[in-house]
């Protein structure tokens, strides 16, 4: 968590929890990889990530570092390549400005986020 001392206090080791954070997170990332590479992709190809990372991060950033608000922020970003999915079977625009809706949807995402959190400290320091 995010006081170390506390967990320390109980009897609970911080350490061993951090480790077994690192080798879960790991496990995950391997799976993902595994799937962008051999269920997605069907292969390995340079720059196959194409941001996606960028948006798990401000996916985590927007849901403030919660898994509930995490998998919301994520199935907004989700419907977006979806719909620019969609929006290549049945659109005249070029594939270009298509392939850009995702990425679109998370700056616009983390802009209204954060002009939304520089309001809340505003009014919280009353300026």
């Amino acid at each position: 968590g995010e006081n170390k001392n506390a967990a320390e206090s109980v009897g609970i080791s911080s350490r061993k929890i951090q480790y077994i954070a690192l080798i879960i997170s790991g496990v995950l990332a391997a799976m993902g990889g595994f799937y962008l590479s051999g269920g997605y992709m069907n292969m390995f190809t340079k720059d196959m990530a194409g941001g996606r990372g960028f948006i798990a991060l401000a996916a985590a950033s927007m849901g403030g570092n919660t898994p509930i608000g995490g998998f919301l922020v994520s199935l907004l970003f989700g419907i977006a390549q979806a719909v620019a999915n969609v929006m290549q079977l049945t659109s005249v625009m070029p594939y270009e400005i298509i392939l850009m809706v995702p990425y679109l949807t998370t700056l616009i995402g983390l802009g209204v986020y954060y002009y939304g959190q520089k309001k809340k400290k505003e009014r919280l320091s009353g300026k």
